[in-house]
């Protein structure tokens, strides 16, 4: 199997976990980030309007590194979260997720990983999983030199304690929340567990909202441990979705 094939999911959800992220935004956080950049305000509006527009999407990300004064805005906050964490963690978010989309070189990121990786730990617990999992992506694919990548703790939004606990007394009630647990337990390798995922996607909003809860979360951990999961070939089943 090439590398292209093993990763394609896994890069799929790295892509819909941060582009989660910055659509979750506030307009106030963009509005700090451009004002860092020390904008006039007769300017700042228009480039918050277009900042805005790559974080939702409606603009494409390959344009970035072209729109030269907003790209000198996402550097900077990315660089220093003792200025402005939202913002920070906001930016890091933004160019991981034009590394993946964009497919560029090999160097962007390398600095951001070696001198503030103990920043990303603190963010909440989706945003950091979103992050450190976008920068094993990345790493992966060759779209950021890394050395050393993020520890297994640090790309999981829940411990795997928490995830079993809450699928524990909901199994009996479904095979697929016992699919599921059986899964985690077993630490099934990333085909099983794709395939898993390939196979049960459709069903899971039938599930009574805890058992779809608790299903969401124990898909997210098998994606988010080491071994991740490779879905099986010919499938195409969705990103795995957003959990706060």
């Amino acid at each position: 199997m090439s590398n292209s094939d093993t990763t394609d999911f896994r890069r799929r959800q790295a892509i819909a976990d941060l582009r989660h992220q910055t659509l979750i935004l506030s307009a106030a956080t963009v509005r700090r980030m451009v004002a860092g950049i020390g904008i006039r305000s007769s300017r700042a509006s228009g480039l918050q309007k277009r900042l805005e527009w790559y974080f939702s999407g409606k603009v494409p990300l390959s344009n970035l590194r072209r729109d030269g004064v907003l790209f000198g805005a996402v550097l900077m906050a990315s660089a220093l979260p003792e200025e402005d964490f939202e913002p920070f963690i906001a930016a890091t978010a933004l160019l991981l997720l034009e590394r993946l989309v964009a497919e560029g070189g090999t160097d962007d990121g390398f600095w951001n990983w070696r001198r503030l990786a103990p920043h990303y730990r603190l963010a909440r617990p989706s945003q950091r999983a979103a992050i450190m999992c976008g920068f094993r992506e990345a790493g992966r694919l060759g779209r950021i030199s890394l050395a050393e990548g993020p520890e297994a703790d640090d790309c999981l939004s829940a411990p795997r304690k928490q995830v079993l606990d809450a699928l524990a007394p909901l199994s009996g009630n479904s095979p697929t929340v016992a699919a599921i647990e059986t899964a985690i337990l077993n630490d099934a390798d990333a085909r099983r567990a794709g395939a898993l995922w390939a196979g049960s996607h459709r069903v899971l909003f039938d599930l009574p909202e805890a058992e779809r809860h608790a299903a969401v979360a124990g898909f997210r951990h098998l994606y988010e441990r080491p071994a991740s999961m490779d879905t099986p070939p010919g499938t195409d089943p969705p990103a795995i979705p957003a959990h706060e």
